[in-house]
């Protein structure tokens, strides 16, 4: 069964001029055009859907995909989404099964997914995703709040999917290099008290220089809109900005129960 509760058309048609003409003329809608054609093309669903980390993640699936059996976005919206497989770094389906024992417990009954879970209840409960980030801590955030407060809860996962990378508290999946693909808004995200005021100030000067350095254009991403074609200059670009900044001068104090490993503040 295709998990067409996840697809967000906003995100879709922003990330697919054709398509978004094709719907402007009355030929089409888009939820139409992601069944009939835009899965089998591999056009992503949905912001947090990382089709390469998706492949990396589950091996039986790169094969089936390598042999024209069905493309990366088939598979996942007719089974991973209803399965335990991750399907984005920022997101561990098995971090939040165990942050969330409610949760497991109704996915080992079958009543959802982990992924159905997340996307369309989680998001709003302000859930903890096991992975470093707890959703309570964008309640001050007027972008994410304002988007849980109008239902609209894809803007809310695209929002994550542009400040999760730069909170100090996220654990990268081992070996991944997340970076975010969507340049931050002009509205800082605003961070839970206990962290330092060097963080909204890192996040804004990030911000800037990454809109200015014009590595985000459609230009430089992928056909699809779910990578960069080249992250090299734009993992450069963050490196330089963070290299040489205390991790205790960003943070500052951290509440009990929080560890970051390599370094502790008082």
């Amino acid at each position: 069964m295709v998990a067409l509760s996840l697809f967000d058309s906003q995100f879709y048609l922003k990330h697919n001029p054709d398509v978004a003409a094709a719907v402007q003329q009355g030929w089409i809608t888009a939820v139409e055009h992601f069944q009939q054609y835009g899965m089998a093309e591999g056009r992503s669903p949905f912001s947090l859907f990382n089709a390469e980390y998706y492949l990396a993640m589950n091996p039986d699936v790169a094969q089936a995909v390598s042999t024209g059996a069905a493309s990366v976005v088939q598979h996942f919206m007719s089974f991973g989404a209803n399965e335990t497989r991750d399907f984005s770094p920022l997101f561990d389906v098995q971090a939040y099964l165990d942050a969330n024992p409610d949760v497991r417990e109704a996915v080992q009954q079958g009543q959802i997914s982990a992924t159905q879970h997340f996307l369309q209840h989680g998001v709003a409960e302000a859930r903890d995703l096991g992975n470093g980030v707890n959703l309570s801590d964008f309640a001050q955030d007027p972008i994410f709040s304002a988007a849980i407060a109008d239902g609209n809860l894809q803007a809310a996962v695209e929002r994550l999917g542009d400040v999760i990378p730069f909170l100090p508290t996220f654990i990268a999946p081992t070996g991944w290099q997340v970076i975010p693909i969507h340049a931050l808004s002009g509205q800082d995200f605003v961070l839970p008290a206990w962290l330092g005021p060097g963080i909204t100030g890192m996040i804004q000067n990030l911000q800037t220089k990454i809109l200015e350095s014009g590595l985000l254009d459609p230009s430089n991403l992928d056909p699809d809109g779910t990578g960069l074609k080249d992250p090299t200059a734009l993992i450069n670009l963050v490196w330089e900005e963070l290299y040489g900044t205390s991790p205790i001068d960003i943070i500052g104090v951290l509440p009990p129960g929080v560890d970051i490993p390599g370094f502790s503040a008082t």
